[in-house]
C-alpha cells in the first residue's frame, strides 16, 4: 500500500458521525414509536380483539424500523464501496505521479549526462587548442606563448603612447579622433594592432577595424610608424636571430628602459594563431552560461567554469582580460553576458602586471565590492 493510500480510511470521522446519527435515530424510533402507538388512547382508540391481532400491531410498528435498519446497512455497503473506489483512484493517481516524477528525474539525469559529455568535449578541444599554440619557430609552446604575447602587447602600447605624445604631439583630439589621454582607447588600438598585425595584407583589415575608434588620417600615420619599427626589428632578427625591445614605464617614455629579447618579429599579427582559441573559449563559456538553469543551476555552472579557468595560466587570464577590453572581445563584458565577472574568469590574474591600459580593479570595482559582501574574493591577488 502506498503512502498516499494509507491516509484514506474507510471508516473515517464523517462515517462515524453519520452512523451515530443514524443509530440514535433508529433507537429513538424503536423506543418511542410503540409507546406512542399502543399507549393509552387519547382519542378513544383501544387495541383489543376488536382492533386486530397484537402481532400485526407489533409488525406494523417494527416494520418501518427494520426498513430503516436495512437502509442503514445498504448505506454502509455503499460507503465501503465508495471509500474503496476512492482509495483505488488515489493510489492510481499516486502511481501516475510517481511515474511522472521518475520520468522527469530520468530525463534530468539524461540531460545532465548530455551536458557533461558536450562540456568535457569542449574542454578537451580547448586544451588541444592551447597545446597547439606555437611562437618563434616552436621556441615557445602551449600556454607559455601568452607570456611573450603579453610582452609584445605591452611593447605596442608603449610604442603607440610614444607615437601619440612625441610624434603626434601637435595633433588635436579632432585630428586623432579621440582623447590622447584616454588609456582605454589607446589599449583598444594597441590590441587591435597586436591581433591583426601590420603588413600589406593585414593593413586593410586593420584600417577597417581602427576607423571605428580613430580617424583615417591618424590610422595611416600610425601604420607608417609601426611598419618602420617592424622593418627595423626584422633586419635585427635576420642578423642576430633576435631583436631587443625596449620596455618603459609608460609615464617615463625616455627613462628606465629595460630591454627584452624577442625571437620573432613583433607587430606581425596573431589572428591566425589566436582567432580559433578565443572563439572556442567564448563558445565553451557561453554553452555553460546559457544551459537550462533547471538542469544546471547557477552555482553548478560556476563550478564547471572553474574547471575551464583552472586550465588557464596566469598569463592566459591576463591576456583574456586585455582581449575583453578590446572591440574584438567586447562580448565577454557585454551586459547580456558579463562572463568575466559572472564566473570570475580572471580570478588568478597577476594584478600588478596589468599596469597599462585600464586597471582591472577599476574595471571591476563594483563586482569586487559585491564579492566582498558575499565573503568572497574577486581576485586571488587580494588574499
Amino acid at each position: 500500500m502506498s503512502e498516499t493510500s494509507k491516509h484514506i480510511k474507510t471508516f473515517d470521522r464523517n462515517f462515524w458521525v453519520i452512523i451515530t446519527i443514524f443509530l440514535v435515530t433508529v433507537l429513538i424510533v424503536c423506543l418511542m414509536l410503540p409507546k406512542i402507538i399502543i399507549g393509552p388512547a387519547k382519542h378513544g382508540v383501544v387495541f383489543d380483539e376488536n382492533t386486530g391481532a397484537i402481532g400485526d400491531t407489533i409488525g406494523g410498528i417494527l416494520g418501518p424500523a427494520i426498513a430503516v435498519v436495512v437502509a442503514g446497512l445498504t448505506f454502509l455497503a455503499f460507503w465501503v464501496q465508495y471509500k474503496a473506489n476512492l482509495q483505488q483512484k488515489n493510489q492510481f493517481d499516486f502511481q501516475i505521479t510517481q511515474q511522472k516524477a521518475l520520468k522527469a528525474n530520468q530525463d534530468k539525469i539524461w540531460r545532465i549526462e548530455r551536458f557533461e559529455d558536450r562540456f568535457y568535449e569542449l574542454l578537451r578541444i580547448h586544451i588541444s587548442n592551447t597545446s597547439a599554440l606555437t611562437l618563434a619557430d616552436n621556441m615557445y609552446n602551449g600556454n607559455k606563448v601568452f607570456q611573450k604575447l603579453y610582452t609584445e602587447l605591452k611593447f605596442l602600447y608603449e610604442r603607440i603612447f610614444v607615437h601619440l605624445h612625441v610624434h603626434c604631439k601637435g595633433w588635436s583630439d579632432v585630428q586623432l579622433g579621440f582623447n590622447r589621454n584616454d588609456r582605454e582607447i589607446i589599449l583598444n588600438i594597441s590590441y587591435i594592432v597586436y591581433f591583426w598585425g601590420v603588413g600589406p595584407f593585414s593593413n586593410k583589415i586593420l584600417l577597417d577595424s581602427l576607423r571605428k575608434i580613430i580617424t583615417l588620417q591618424y590610422s595611416k600615420d600610425l601604420l607608417t610608424f609601426l611598419s618602420s619599427q617592424k622593418n627595423g626589428h626584422r633586419v635585427e632578427i635576420s642578423k642576430n636571430k633576435y631583436c631587443l625591445l625596449e620596455l618603459n614605464e609608460v609615464d617615463e617614455i625616455t627613462q628606465n628602459a629595460s630591454k627584452v629579447k624577442f625571437y620573432y618579429v613583433p607587430c606581425d599579427g596573431h589572428w591566425q594563431r589566436l582567432g580559433t582559441y578565443y572563439r572556442h573559449l567564448f563558445q565553451t563559456i557561453k554553452f555553460v552560461a546559457e544551459y537550462d538553469k533547471n538542469i544546471i543551476p547557477e552555482d553548478v555552472k560556476y563550478e564547471y567554469t572553474k574547471l575551464i579557468r583552472a586550465q588557464l595560466s596566469n598569463y592566459e587570464q591576463l591576456m583574456l582580460y586585455y582581449n575583453a577590453l578590446s572591440n574584438l572581445g567586447k562580448d565577454w563584458n557585454a551586459i547580456e553576458n558579463n562572463f568575466i565577472a559572472r564566473f570570475k574568469l580572471i580570478k588568478n590574474i597577476p594584478v600588478p602586471l596589468a599596469d597599462f591600459g585600464f586597471n582591472p580593479k577599476d574595471k571591476y570595482a563594483n563586482d569586487i565590492v559585491e564579492a566582498k559582501k558575499a565573503g568572497k574574493l574577486f581576485f586571488e591577488w587580494d588574499e
